[in-house]
């Protein structure tokens, strides 16, 4: 028994594994291949040879395509006519090709055909240039032809105002000298206040003696920084003394500076802000609402907290209830506990009024009223609240004072019955 296997072999003898025949009935190769026989007799092996492929007769050869010259000249494929030249079909050989950076070669067809148009521009030799900065030279190809446009043309409007603002006319120009150089306005003339608007030039440009330097548009790069403490330099760390202030010292905090807001108008102003809280007037008066509130809701607190504890189990004996303080006489609070015991319709009784109270403060103090002052609701049912302006800033004082150690004397409340468990009035 002989075994017969084809094997296609390319120039280097790499096998190709296996060949396909085509089944199409409009086209078929016939492949004619000797290769290597095996035979059991003698188990000899020929050497393989080299194969041709044969067209039915016939069938069109199939045009190449080979712009890039890929195909030598003697190959089959060119020797047989199959290659294709470069000129497409559809290409219309009278139409003018742009090569503006120079890619057909002297020899090529296209530039011998004079097809390729030089500078890759259609023909503007015809075109009048108009060159009111005189960019081409005496001797340019403009110039010669005679296509350079003066500025004094018909056609040209000498009148219209020209901008200029990165200065690129010169002093000497002709439009400067007949005033046509409009600065920071528009085409109309009109101003946009332009010269009003600041100008961020971080890297210097503007030179010093500039329109926008002289006006004083040139801003720093940095946004305007607000002074909110007094700059000192007690280690001379500073070269100039110019920008070092004469500081004010704080009372509250005599180590400290005091903030250049709190500048001692306001009543009880001791120049304590460590934190600077308070940087602008806004702010400042807004603390200072908070505070009065807080300070008034205090004292009602201290003188409330010890009176509860010695009259609460009586006044509820009295009604018949229970009392709310505990066996130690401490009063309800977040620490003590014990909150739950109030009505509720109490805790809905202070939240209205608080409210009511608080919108009426706003209401008053956003309506303009030059003698407003935070804290001023105009509540003085006993007549207490003096005339002269001297008699006021004491009796501001002393609220503001008073309230101060109401809050401290709350929460010192609050600690100590919660450490201690007992009520303050044994203490």
């Amino acid at each position: 028994m002989k075994l017969s296997l084809a094997i296609l072999y390319s120039t280097s003898l790499a096998p190709v594994s296996a060949f396909q025949m085509s089944s199409s009935p409009f086209r078929r190769s016939v492949f004619s291949v000797s290769g290597i026989r095996m035979s059991n007799d003698d188990n000899s092996i020929e050497a393989p040879t080299t194969y041709r492929v044969e067209e039915i007769e016939g069938q069109q050869l199939k045009e190449l395509k080979d712009p890039m010259n890929l195909y030598s000249a003697n190959s089959e494929e060119r020797k047989e006519g199959r290659i294709q030249s470069n000129r497409e079909p559809d290409i219309d050989s009278d139409k003018t090709i742009f090569d503006p950076m120079n890619l057909y070669s002297e020899n090529s067809e296209e530039r011998k055909e004079d097809r390729i148009l030089s500078n890759g521009e259609p023909d503007t030799s015809d075109r009048q240039l108009t060159d009111p900065m005189n960019l081409y030279s005496a001797n340019s190809e403009e110039r010669k032809d005679g296509r350079i446009r003066s500025i004094e043309d018909p056609d040209i409007d000498s009148d219209k105002p020209l901008q200029d603002p990165m200065n690129l006319y010169s002093a000497n120009s002709d439009e400067r000298k007949d005033g046509r150089i409009q600065s920071n306005s528009n085409a109309n003339g009109e101003s946009d206040n332009i010269s009003e608007k600041p100008i961020y030039d971080p890297l210097g440009i503007y030179p010093s003696d500039s329109g926008e330097q002289l006006k004083g548009q040139i801003k720093a790069s940095e946004p305007e920084l607000k002074v909110v403490s007094a700059v000192v330099d007690p280690m001379n760390i500073y070269s100039s003394k110019d920008g070092i202030d004469d500081a004010v010292m704080s009372e509250a905090l005599p180590f400290l500076t005091r903030p250049l807001i709190l500048d001692g108008s306001m009543v009880g102003d001791a120049g304590f802000d460590p934190l600077g809280f308070a940087r602008t007037q806004e702010d400042l008066t807004n603390y200072r609402e908070a505070e009065i509130k807080h300070a008034r809701l205090a004292m009602l607190a201290a003188a409330g907290w010890p009176l509860s504890e010695l009259f609460d189990k009586k006044i509820a004996l009295a009604l018949h209830m229970s009392p709310l303080v505990d066996a130690a006489d401490r009063a309800p609070s977040i620490l003590n506990g014990g909150l739950e015991k109030v009505n509720p319709f109490y805790w809905m009784l202070c939240l209205v009024s608080a409210a009511a109270i608080d919108v009426y403060g706003i209401s008053k103090s956003k309506s303009g009223d030059a003698s407003y002052f935070p804290g001023n609701l105009g509540f003085d049912p006993l007549g207490l609240y003096p005339k002269e302006a001297e008699g006021q800033m004491r009796m501001q004082l002393a609220e503001i004072k008073n309230g101060r150690l109401a809050m401290i004397s709350i929460l010192a409340f609050a600690v100590q019955e919660f450490v201690s468990k007992s009520g303050v009035i044994h203490l």
